[in-house]
């Protein structure tokens, strides 16, 4: 899928407005139809790392477009199924809930969506495009966000991978790109050079880019306005504590986000 700019017209993919849906939905393995454009909508909003029913609902109250479960056991924000899906079922249907893994058998991955009611997955780990090729013969109609963690070296290396994905008829929904940490896969609150992976982003066909990395309601803005994706997620920038939401920060985000200007690559 080509990158979208477009000079006279800010252009944005509103998940939650076109036909078809995630997973169940009758996605067709895609964030709901990405080729149909509108112009003026928000930034997509993805906030990961629910833990308990009342942060849940907390976020569900300010009205992101998705949520993200995190299934890593060495996670801070790990949740167990049980725990899953007590917190699914207060999320309203029309936000989406993703489930994260991180080199997770691809049968367990299978399991969970139908046990929990998951809407997409999001791969966050080592898994070669061969797994996740695999998976998607399996579910086919489930959306897969890739997780790319962006090095000093840039993202050649997720150009070549999405390339790989091509070659082998594997569709992305999302490629989300996060802060290389050699110690932890994600939810470090470590930031990206936004201009540079703007720049770079100008110049590259990719599935819808997801921007990740230490994001929160005072950097928000500034983060969309340089790299200008297709959305956002957020984990530790809403938090009091790993996996605690805090109302008025997830308020405020979600707001702000609202406000920036609707750009998408």
């Amino acid at each position: 899928m080509a990158v979208v700019r477009l000079a006279s017209v800010s252009m944005v993919y509103r998940v939650d407005e076109l036909s078809g849906e995630f997973g169940s939905r009758g996605g067709g393995g895609s964030m709901a139809g990405l080729q149909a454009p509108l112009a003026g909508s928000r930034v997509w909003t993805k906030i990961c790392g629910l833990t308990d029913v009342s942060s849940a609902e907390v976020v569900a109250a300010a009205g992101p477009s998705a949520v993200g479960l995190n299934f890593y056991s060495r996670s801070a924000r790990f949740v167990s199924d049980q725990q899953a899906a007590r917190i699914a079922a207060v999320i309203p249907r029309s936000i989406f809930k993703i489930g994260v893994f991180v080199n997770e058998p691809w049968p367990e991955v299978v399991r969970r969506i139908g046990q929990i009611g998951l809407d997409g997955v999001q791969f966050h780990g080592d898994e070669t495009v061969e797994y996740v090729a695999e998976f998607q013969r399996e579910c086919p109609q489930v959306p897969v966000i890739q997780a790319f963690r962006r090095t000093a070296a840039g993202i050649g290396p997720l150009i070549s991978r999405v390339q790989r994905c091509r070659d082998l008829g594997v569709s992305l929904a999302a490629c989300l790109i996060d802060a290389w940490d050699a110690s932890a896969y994600g939810g470090t609150g470590q930031t990206l050079p936004w201009r540079e992976l703007g720049l770079e982003l100008q110049t590259s066909e990719l599935p819808p880019v997801v921007l990740a990395g230490g994001l929160n309601p005072l950097n928000i803005a500034e983060a969309i306005r340089d790299v200008r994706p297709f959305g956002v997620d957020v984990a530790s920038g809403v938090e009091s504590s790993p996996g605690i939401k805090d109302a008025a920060r997830v308020r405020q985000l979600v707001e702000r986000v609202a406000q920036s200007p609707a750009r998408v690559c």
